[in-house]
């Protein structure tokens, strides 16, 4: 039996708390709101063809977020010259750092 992707709503919260990851600063993105994008890139046999868990979200300010749905996350990425692993870390970084706040 696959595993469920992780859905987490405290996560998605602590998530929207983080600065955009773009500019770490609320400033340049004129106080958008930050939004968690579900990175679609992650290759899970337990997705099949949904959206990815809540462990695997980035921060986002909604302008960014918008920019990264128009382009395609790939091409967004590479043109912030970001590769797909820093980003997938991040992810990762940000879920450990939320359990060991919250648990």
């Amino acid at each position: 039996m696959k595993d469920k992707p992780i859905r987490d709503k405290k996560h998605l919260g602590f998530v929207r708390s983080l600065p955009c990851m773009i500019t770490q600063d609320g400033e340049y993105c004129n106080g958008e709101p930050i939004v968690p994008h579900h990175l679609t890139f992650i290759k899970s046999e337990s997705r099949m063809g949904g959206k990815a868990g809540d462990d695997k979200t980035v921060s986002l300010c909604l302008m960014h977020h918008g920019v990264l749905h128009h382009m395609g996350e790939k091409a967004f990425w590479k043109s912030w010259k970001i590769d797909l692993k820093t980003v997938e870390a991040i992810a990762d970084s940000n879920y450990k750092q939320y359990r060991g706040e919250y648990e």
